[in-house]
Formats: structure tokens, sequence, C-alpha cells
């Protein structure tokens, strides 16, 4: 997670390969409480800051068990001015 005090992040991953950033959460996940995570709380990246900037990376979430795909949320934007090239 990227914090509201971190403003100005950029992930650059390489041109040539995408670089990428993969989870397996779902929303049927189980927390250490024993309950499910939920769909927002399963995301593989969350940005709670302004002025985030992704270039040239992919964002992905990998959970098939048995053939079935389960929802998640790849990534929350919560706050101004994000951008997205390439991605």
């Amino acid at each position: 997670m990227i914090p509201i005090t971190l403003p100005f992040v950029t992930f650059l991953g390489d041109a040539k390969s995408n670089s990428k950033i993969t989870w397996n959460d779902s929303y049927s996940t189980i927390r250490s409480d024993g309950k499910q995570l939920e769909t927002y709380k399963s995301a593989s990246v969350a940005v709670e800051a302004d002025y985030f900037i992704a270039i040239n990376m992919i964002f992905e979430v990998l959970k098939i068990i048995y053939f079935i795909v389960f929802y998640a949320l790849i990534m929350p934007i919560l706050y101004n001015i994000s951008c997205f090239c390439n991605c």
C-alpha cells in the first residue's frame, strides 16, 4: 500500500519486458481471524497517495483453483491524479 503520506510515487517498469506485480488473494481468501478478505481488501496494490504514476507495469491477480477464477481487486485508487502509461 502506498499511504497518503507518500505523494509523487512512480512505478517504472522495464520498457522491453514489462515488470509484473502479481498477487494471489481474492475476495474468498481467509484472513487470520477466519473471515473472508472481501473484494476491496484483496488488492494487489493499493494507492492512497496523490500523483501516482505507473509506467510499463503489469498488475495481475493469479487465483485459479480447479479452473475456477476468483474475483479480486487489482488496484484501488483513492486520491487525486493518477497516471498509467503502457500498463
